[in-house]
């Protein structure tokens, strides 16, 4: 491998939800591990101690809006005019905010600037006179275009991301892509790896032995209720739901974690027989590596979700799981069933490596 300089990487990052976060660590991960002393500057609202818990090498976090997304009602649907208030209040992005960001990256000896999915990088890098690097599976204005035919005021939004996105000077797609076009590389999913052996997490969680370990998670955006039900399990299953307290809950065969808790989530999915969850990316992709069996609630309206959905038919050990069902309690007739689908029975590759390799080649050039 080339020897490459020490500089910082500029990271935009969405922060809708955890996904991106989560893809933009475990790329991050992966450089660190090739190149330990490279820095990153992130440049988000998500909290710090979400990249503490997943990175091992140095990182600074910026407090700072990078894109609008969708405002969500509830983990399962978003509110559109919320978010068309937040499109027309965000973008066309302010010109004297890009130009003191790019006066701020060169201040930061930033080499590189990376979004994952947020067109801010973009801009800003080509202000500062720097390379960009967008790594995505979709981009916002392939999303709200789906919501074009019967919602007004997205079109100037969606013409003016297309040409912004465009405007990368390197592009890294991630399986499953959702709009397949002409990029530097593809990789398959990327998802933090895990840490811990599943028995180990098995007794930090206190799951009794026998007991089947079931996951449910809402992709890292949290309820004030608990919107499912969870009476009268049955007495085989031991259910952990992550991200709906405040501190570690235990009552009976339901352990509650909150957002932040010590046990890293991607060993919490390989210590799972199966989890139970939103069908959103990074859940999608650590479950891939993890070849846990998954249960995929759908989000009928949101763009990507059909292809994910497609994705984990075809390629993980999945059974689709109605919104009724997971509301009701009657999920659980489902997981003798899915614990039942035979094991990959293959190594995955972690989309983060080539992702991180070709990053560390962009910055030899």
């Amino acid at each position: 491998m080339k020897t490459v300089p020490q500089p910082a990487i500029a990271y935009y990052i969405s922060a809708h939800g955890l996904g991106h976060a989560a893809r933009a660590a475990a790329v991050m991960e992966a450089v660190h591990q090739a190149q330990p002393a490279i820095r990153f500057e992130i440049f988000s609202t998500l909290p710090h101690w979400f990249f503490h818990d997943c990175l091992s090498g140095p990182f600074t976090c910026h407090a700072l809006q990078t894109d609008v997304g969708l405002d969500q009602r509830t983990p399962l649907e978003e509110n559109l005019p919320a978010t068309i208030e937040a499109l027309n209040a965000f973008y066309p992005l302010d010109e004297q905010m890009v130009h003191n960001q790019a006066r701020q990256l060169r201040r930061l000896d930033c080499h590189l600037v990376i979004c994952d999915i947020a067109p801010m990088g973009i801009a800003v890098a080509r202000q500062a006179g720097l390379p960009s690097l967008l790594v995505e599976n979709f981009t916002w204005d392939w999303i709200y275009a789906g919501y074009n035919d019967y919602l007004s005021g997205l079109e100037p939004h969606i013409d003016y991301l297309e040409t912004l996105f465009a405007r990368a000077d390197y592009h890294v797609q991630t399986e499953p892509v959702c709009a397949a076009g002409s990029p530097d590389l593809v990789v398959p999913p990327i998802g933090r790896p895990m840490r811990k052996p599943a028995d180990e997490v098995r007794r930090l969680l206190g799951v009794p032995t026998g007991k089947q370990l079931v996951v449910i998670t809402l992709g890292g955006i949290s309820a004030s209720v608990e919107p499912f039900h969870t009476h009268s399990l049955p007495e085989e299953i031991f259910l952990v739901i992550p991200g709906n307290s405040t501190q570690i809950e235990r009552s009976g065969s339901i352990a509650r974690l909150p957002v932040q808790s010590d046990i890293y989530h991607p060993d919490l999915v390989g210590a799972a027989d199966v989890v139970i969850g939103k069908a959103g990316y990074s859940t999608l992709a650590e479950v891939y590596l993890a070849d846990t069996p998954f249960g995929y609630v759908s989000r009928s309206e949101f763009r990507e979700a059909p292809l994910l959905e497609a994705f984990a038919r075809r390629h993980l050990r999945s059974r689709k799981v109605t919104t009724a069902a997971l509301m009701d309690g009657s999920w659980t007739a489902l997981v003798p069933a899915m614990m039942a689908l035979p094991p990959a029975g293959v190594n995955r590759v972690n989309g983060a490596d080539p992702a991180a390799a070709f990053i560390l080649e962009v910055l030899t050039q």
